[in-house]
């Protein structure tokens, strides 16, 4: 059996992904005057929270990280 490593960059990468689809997939059903900028923005805004999430590492707690 072998073991998959998931580092943070795979984590970030995978979380931003999901992110980015859920948060895009109401939008295809919206009316809206420019679409496409509208979806790659929301697209990109959410797969960057997404990705910095895993790879930030503050030297506070995580609590206080968190907020």
């Amino acid at each position: 059996m072998s073991s998959i490593k998931i580092t943070r960059v795979k984590s970030g990468l995978i979380a931003g992904l999901v992110f980015g689809i859920i948060d895009v997939i109401p939008m295809i059903f919206m009316n809206l005057p420019n679409r496409y900028i509208a979806i790659a923005g929301a697209f990109v805004n959410r797969f960057a929270i997404g990705f910095l999430i895993p790879n930030t590492s503050l030297q506070l707690p995580g609590w206080l990280t968190g907020i």
